[in-house]
Formats: structure tokens, C-alpha cells, sequence
């Protein structure tokens, strides 16, 4: 085979080289962290479930942490706002000193101010609203998750026809078949319905700020297990009787 060299400038020549390994090298991601006003301090944590992590999707996780944590010490923030100005009207009456005491009043009188919405927290004005949008959270993920067992119990359902089928035929390889993606589906219904204890979790400590807001506590069945189509469907029933439960106690709140 004739071999031609063809003549390409500099410029041509650059781009069609291939790139050195240190430009295709992934950058490693820098975990990041915040320093938190009352002496600790979050980081980041890497969740593997999403791909590699990066500076994004880490920064995006404690961006995602950080939210809670601001707005749970707002009040507390303002209440240490509230002790130096204390501490200083406390000193000037101990013993007495009108000079320093009438420096320290309005201090403190002012510090006062931005108490006065911390101050309803404990009571049902303010409660009702944060229960009402509680409830409505966990009303949102039992009906995911009866969801997700409908689905589930169907395709269950289905199959328990076929293997019926498949039994009285005597067709013992077919049979084998359905009979594997049966546990399949049983053990998917099971990792399914595992998703019913964080919402038990988060019912449970629910219960004193529903208390405050004036309603009654709210307990979730306990569930069978996925070994008999009966019992998911029990399982199903009872799920829907607390999602109605709960939907008619949200219904009622302003």
C-alpha cells in the first residue's frame, strides 16, 4: 500500500493530538463544610446511589442540610441575642446603678422585640399551620406507598393465575419460571413495605406538636407480611384507613 504524508500545519497538528491523561483526569471533589454559630459544624456527605460524586451534587447535599438547620435556630439565635443586654440590666440592679441600668433597659427591651414571634411557637396559632403541613407530608407518602403495593399486589395477582395455569397444564418449566418471579414480586412487596417506618418515625415525633396544635394522636397498623395476598390486602385497607383519618383531621384545620 502506497504511503502519502500529507503536510498539516501546526495549528491542525495540535487539535488532532491526542490529550494528555492530566487533562482527562476526573477533578476530585473538595468536601465542603459549614462552620455553624453555635460551635459545631456539618459536612457534606457523598451519596454513591447518584453517581460519582462531585463539587455539585456535594455542595447540592449540604445546601440540603443546611436548610433545616437554619430555620430550627432562628428562635434559638435570637434568644442568645436576648442574654447580654439580660446579663447587663441583672448587674446594674445588683447592686443598684441607675446610670448603667438605664443603658442596659432599652438594650434589652429592644433584643425583647424580635422574641415576640418565638414567643407564640408553643402555642396552637402557630402550631396548627406546621402540623396541618405535617400531616399533609405524611398523608403525600403513605398514598406513594399504597401506590407502590397496588402495583405490586396486581402484577401478584396476575402471576398466581399463571401458575395456576401452568400447574394444571403440568408445564413443570413454565411453572418453575413464574414460581421464581413470584418470591420476586413477594420480596419486592417486603422491601416496599419497609417504607412504612420512617413514616412511623416521623408520626411518632409528631405527636407533641400535634398535642399543642389540639389534635389526637395518629398510631399506623401493624403490617402482615407479603407471604398471602389476603394479608397485603389487609395491609392495604388499614394503610387507607389512616390516610382517610388523617386527610379528614387536615380537612378541619385552618
Amino acid at each position: 500500500m502506497t504511503r502519502i504524508d500529507i503536510n498539516l500545519s501546526s495549528q491542525l497538528q495540535q487539535q488532532l493530538a491526542l490529550p494528555h491523561c492530566a487533562e482527562l483526569r476526573l477533578p476530585k471533589p473538595k468536601l465542603p463544610q459549614i462552620r455553624l454559630p453555635t460551635g459545631g459544624s456539618i459536612k457534606a456527605i457523598a451519596d454513591l446511589t447518584r453517581g460519582i460524586p462531585s463539587d455539585c451534587s456535594l455542595n447540592v447535599n449540604i445546601a440540603l442540610q443546611l436548610a433545616p438547620i437554619m430555620a430550627s435556630i432562628e428562635c434559638l439565635v435570637k434568644v442568645l441575642a436576648l442574654v447580654k443586654p439580660l446579663i447587663d440590666v441583672v448587674k446594674a440592679l445588683n447592686p443598684p446603678d441607675l446610670k448603667s441600668l438605664a443603658q442596659a433597659v432599652p438594650d434589652f427591651l429592644e433584643a425583647a422585640k424580635g422574641l415576640a414571634g418565638c414567643l407564640l411557637v408553643p402555642t396552637p396559632l402557630a402550631m396548627i399551620p406546621f402540623v396541618k403541613d405535617i400531616l399533609q407530608l405524611i398523608i403525600a407518602m403513605l398514598r406513594c406507598l399504597i401506590g407502590q403495593m397496588r402495583s405490586i399486589l396486581g402484577k401478584l395477582a396476575g402471576l398466581e393465575l399463571k401458575i395456576a395455569s401452568a400447574r394444571a397444564s403440568g408445564n413443570t418449566d413454565v411453572l418453575a419460571s413464574l414460581e421464581c418471579a413470584r418470591e420476586n414480586f413477594k420480596q419486592a412487596m417486603d422491601s416496599t413495605m419497609m417504607g412504612i417506618e420512617p413514616i412511623a418515625v416521623l408520626l411518632e415525633l409528631a405527636g407533641p406538636f400535634m398535642g399543642i396544635a389540639g389534635v389526637d394522636p395518629i398510631a399506623l397498623p401493624a403490617m402482615a407480611g407479603a407471604d398471602e395476598l389476603a394479608a397485603v390486602e389487609q395491609n392495604l385497607a388499614a394503610l387507607q384507613q389512616v390516610v382517610d383519618a388523617l386527610q379528614a383531621v387536615v380537612d378541619v384545620l385552618p
